[in-house]
């Protein structure tokens, strides 16, 4: 399968500021071709930018900086909870969750819930 990722104002990392997304762009782009559209660096977009852009024709979206994010947070939260645990499989328990919390609420927004 062929896809596309297209820059309509998105960037990878932690934006400085907010964002101004084209969606109008990704509207163009989706009605000009049959590939289907990625949005990549949509960590820190809010839900109703993220339902436009789905709307406007995504298919893809990418978040791997608020994962890593959650990931990171989970971590400091056990270790501040235990600070002598030393075994990983017991405070990645708690970044599984954090992770694991995100993915759920950015997909009831890709569901449009």
């Amino acid at each position: 399968m062929t896809s596309l990722a297209i820059g309509v104002g998105t960037a990878h990392g932690v934006y400085k500021g907010t964002p101004h997304i084209h969606v109008q762009r990704i509207r163009e782009i989706h009605a000009a071709t049959d590939v289907q559209l990625v949005l990549h660096g949509a960590s820190g977009l809010s839900d109703d930018v993220l339902r436009e852009c789905i709307e406007a024709g995504i298919c893809k979206i990418n978040f791997a900086t608020e994962l890593r994010q959650a990931y990171t947070a989970g971590i400091r939260k056990a270790l501040a909870a235990d600070p002598d645990v030393f075994d990983p499989k017991l405070y990645m328990r708690t970044a599984i969750d954090e992770i694991k919390a995100v993915l759920r609420q950015k997909i009831a927004v890709c569901r449009g819930e």
